[in-house]
């Protein structure tokens, strides 16, 4: 599967892929720039029985030595340490996507990399997406384009969201929960993930399969939050909307104590007034200065602002 992405990279539509300014070198002829993307670096130094994917897809002649191996190329030493460290984002971010397959189900291809749900996969399936909207454009095709894997990162959501939009079953379903009226709750608090110290317990099994993203510990593209046991218990799936027009998803990841939360268990009780709905998880280590001075997330991204003014509980179909 792995191969068949990367391959798919290097000969398909896309037209380059960010990452520093090393160039891929796919050849076609409405190339702008070409470049290697983060995602795609771990599939070309990936071992296999015959080398790494790079060492292979150089020798059949996809990709330029050099421009995947670089200075490395005529002997010389890079430091792994000059990488990243820390995933800031998606390959859309760095990507723009020229042409496409007339003849290619792109909507299948989405499909597969769903039911796949690797990282890799889910790249993929965002490019296809992108290949799909742009054949629908540049042909007139009465087709609605699609936003999928800009929307859910979780290949679950995908595979619901996909067949209900193909009619092969019902829409996802949400459930509206209450949230605090007459109250200010913009404030949105933190603790650090290493507080889970219970290795029995959900709250630590779910941080074992979490990563950091900008300093939020995040699950299946949801960012790992606390609220009050109203909303319900760890592993529930939310989407949380902020009076600016935002919306986030996210995974409960602790529960606020009782003996912390108001009598309907939303939220805690704050001055002036306030109260805090969402506590967020997070690697304090890697959190924004000011977020992290202040004690509101708020303050790291612009999204997160604004009070809380919906709740919805994904329930299934």
């Amino acid at each position: 599967m792995k191969r068949k992405i990367l391959a798919a990279a290097l000969a398909g539509g896309i037209l380059w892929i960010g990452f520093g300014q090393t160039a891929i070198g796919a050849q076609q002829e409405d190339v702008e720039e070409k470049r290697i993307s983060d995602f795609l670096l771990p599939f070309l130094f990936e071992e296999t029985a015959g080398g790494t994917l790079a060492e292979a897809f150089v020798s059949e002649g996809k990709i330029d030595e050099k421009a995947v191996f670089g200075d490395k190329a005529t002997g010389s030493e890079s430091s792994e340490k000059d990488r990243p460290a820390e995933k800031t984002g998606t390959v859309l971010d760095d990507i723009q996507v020229h042409s496409y397959d007339p003849n290619e189900n792109y909507m299948e291809k989405m499909y597969q990399a769903s039911l796949d749900g690797s990282e890799y996969a889910m790249e993929a399936g965002a490019i296809y997406e992108a290949q799909r909207n742009l054949k629908i454009s540049r042909e007139g095709l009465s087709q609605e384009t699609t936003d999928f894997f800009s929307r859910y990162r979780d290949s679950v959501m995908l595979q619901k969201e996909i067949k209900a939009f193909l009619g092969l079953e019902e829409p996802s379903q949400w459930l509206v929960m209450s949230v605090p009226s007459g109250i200010d709750t913009a404030f949105k608090a933190y603790m650090d993930y290493t507080t889970i110290t219970s290795k029995a317990s959900t709250q630590y099994q779910l941080q074992q399969q979490a990563y950091t993203e900008n300093g939020f510990r995040m699950l299946q593209g949801c960012y790992l939050v606390a609220l009050g046991s109203y909303y319900g218990s760890c592993g529930d799936r939310f989407r949380i909307t902020f009076d600016s027009g935002n919306t986030i998803e996210a995974i409960m990841g602790d529960v606020k104590a009782d003996c912390h939360t108001d009598a309907s268990r939303m939220y805690r009780p704050m001055s002036s007034g306030r109260g805090n709905v969402v506590e967020f998880i997070v690697d304090s280590r890697y959190m924004d200065p000011t977020a992290k001075k202040m004690g509101d997330v708020s303050h790291a991204l612009p999204a997160l602002g604004g009070n809380v003014v919906k709740i919805e509980k994904w329930i299934g179909n």
